[in-house]
């Protein structure tokens, strides 16, 4: 009988995407403590001023999270000051949220820093593997993107 494949973390692409992704994220979180908003808060605030006027559920999907842990998370922004929900103008039923001037103001400052975390994690790489690494990464999410189910 031949000798059974070994499985091996660091020739996993599923695997290295997903440790490298986590202490990513560990590492944004870091950097952004400072400004007082989590990662969530962050991207739900990118996706805001992307697109104004996102329903929880809009944003929710967005975010890949559940509606009422956006709910919350919205609730926590809204405290902060940095969006604001108001009647969506065709469904009674739904809200829609909008930042803030104050968000407007901050999120800049939050890119900057993850453009720091970026330079640090990233600079050892030749310019050219960073762009071969990008259009790598942007082409498998476009097959993710476009497979059924």
């Amino acid at each position: 009988m031949g000798q059974a494949a070994r499985w091996d973390a660091e020739q996993d692409p599923g695997f290295l995407i997903a440790d490298v992704a986590r202490l990513l994220r560990a590492a944004f979180e870091r950097q952004i403590s400072e400004t007082g908003l989590t990662r969530t808060q962050w991207q739900a605030l990118v996706y805001l001023i992307r697109q104004e006027g996102l329903t929880q559920t809009e944003l929710a999907q967005r975010l890949d999270i559940g509606k009422a842990t956006v709910g919350g998370v919205i609730d926590r922004l809204a405290r902060a000051g940095l969006v604001e929900r108001r009647d969506d103008p065709i469904d009674r039923r739904a809200n829609r949220v909008y930042v803030t001037d104050a968000a407007r103001r901050l999120v800049p400052l939050t890119c900057s820093k993850a453009a720091e975390l970026y330079d640090e994690v990233f600079g050892d790489l030749p310019p050219r593997q960073r762009e071969h690494m990008l259009a790598a990464l942007q082409r498998v999410r476009s097959k993710l993107l476009d497979v059924p189910g």
